[in-house]
């Protein structure tokens, strides 16, 4: 097994293509009241929990249909051929997610891709097309996510290891901040180059296994030591 890092990926815009709860919550919910947190949250106002909880108050999506729309998200045209490498090459990879269970988990079913664990909210259905959203992976005294991605960063810092992040959106910010090695595009690389922090540029998961292939990536830490303070934060 590899020793040295691990790789964490954010999902939606990531691993799919397009944002799937947004764009699920747009097309079958009536109610636009949603738009107005959404944009406070694009905005730095307010933070995703907030903005969740809104979208997904009083959606209703019969099951049958939800599976059905599910089977028409595409992927990264390079998810396939990086998931293999990494799973020949035992490198551990994790997906931290921001969005919601009850799309992820059918549709990593649905691409052969359900071995690699993931983190995201949890949205519970009853009487088969109400939801209720939870948030098990919440940071206790920050509000700011709904599922705190540098806590899954730290556990990963303090076992020792490094950290090859992936994302490109707003949510991955704080995460990005304190791993070693940082894949970003969209929102996300206009953020960290906003704030001089250095990353490297992809557009599909072809162009990161070509990076990680090499082995030739330069960590942002040298010394592991330095990281202490992020696990107290």
């Amino acid at each position: 097994m590899n020793d040295e890092f691990v790789i964490i990926s954010d999902f939606d815009g990531t691993i799919t293509k397009k944002d799937v709860g947004y764009n699920l919550v747009r097309k079958f919910k009536k109610d636009k009241s949603w738009l107005d947190p959404f944009n406070k949250w694009k905005n730095g106002k307010t933070g995703s929990e907030e903005y969740t909880r809104a979208m997904y108050s009083g959606l209703e999506i019969p099951m049958d249909i939800l599976y059905y729309e599910l089977e028409s998200i595409e992927i990264d045209p390079g998810i396939d051929s990086f998931v293999n490498y990494i799973r020949n090459n035992d490198i551990i990879m994790e997906i931290v997610s921001d969005g919601f269970d009850f799309y992820i988990d059918p549709i990593l079913r649905l691409n052969g891709l359900e071995d690699i664990p993931f983190y995201s909210n949890h949205l519970e259905y009853y009487n088969n097309f109400h939801m209720k959203t939870e948030y098990p992976y919440r940071h206790s005294t920050c509000p700011w996510c709904g599922n705190c991605k540098v806590q899954h960063v730290r556990r990963h810092l303090s076992a020792g290891k490094r950290v090859v992040y992936i994302g490109d959106s707003y949510s991955d910010i704080y995460a990005a901040k304190i791993s070693d090695v940082v894949f970003a595009k969209k929102r996300l690389e206009e953020i960290l180059s906003g704030m001089n922090e250095s990353f490297i540029v992809y557009e599909t998961f072809n162009d990161i296994l070509d990076v990680i292939k090499t082995g030739k990536f330069i960590y942002r830490y040298n010394d592991l030591s330095f990281r202490k303070c992020f696990r107290e934060i």
